[in-house]
């Protein structure tokens, strides 16, 4: 998990994904999540870009899933879905090659699972724990290479 702080209080975030931390654009909570809710309204610090992300209400994040609080980034659906709502930015920090592109500052060039190992020494103590878990993200059956969800003119 990723801690964001306020003040006093930090608010854990879990992802598998930690690559994407250039793309935050905010942090969602489930209304009806009694221990999070008083997050909603408040602002958190994107531990790797120093940006602040507005911690905002959404219905589809679970309550039981992970922390129950979701960074929203433009690397998944649901959190297109979420973007478009709230009328967020939308910040890719990935290519269509599977690369980290100058969003991602330092990183910038490297495939995204180097980025990921970086993050995580760049991360250090505010990282609570790591897990083995499955993964939503899907893999091609041809090269068996993880599936970036970009967005794209259609």
């Amino acid at each position: 998990g990723i801690n964001a702080e306020y003040g006093d209080n930090f608010i854990s975030i879990a992802t598998v994904r930690p690559e994407t931390l250039f793309s935050d654009v905010a942090i969602a909570i489930n209304p009806k999540n009694e221990k999070l809710k008083n997050f909603i309204g408040k602002i958190a610090i994107n531990p790797i870009t120093s940006k602040e992300l507005p911690i905002i209400e959404d219905e589809l994040i679970e309550i039981d899933k992970g922390t129950g609080a979701m960074k929203v980034s433009a690397h998944a659906e649901m959190d297109f879905d979420i973007i478009k709502k709230n009328n967020l930015e939308i910040i890719e920090c990935i290519d269509k090659n599977g690369k980290m592109n100058n969003k991602a500052m330092s990183l910038e060039g490297l495939d995204c699972f180097d980025a990921r190992k970086k993050i995580i020494k760049i991360l250090g103590k505010s990282i609570i724990k790591t897990e083995k878990t499955i993964s939503a993200v899907g893999f091609s059956e041809r090269s068996g290479s993880p599936i970036e969800i970009l967005v794209q003119p259609q």
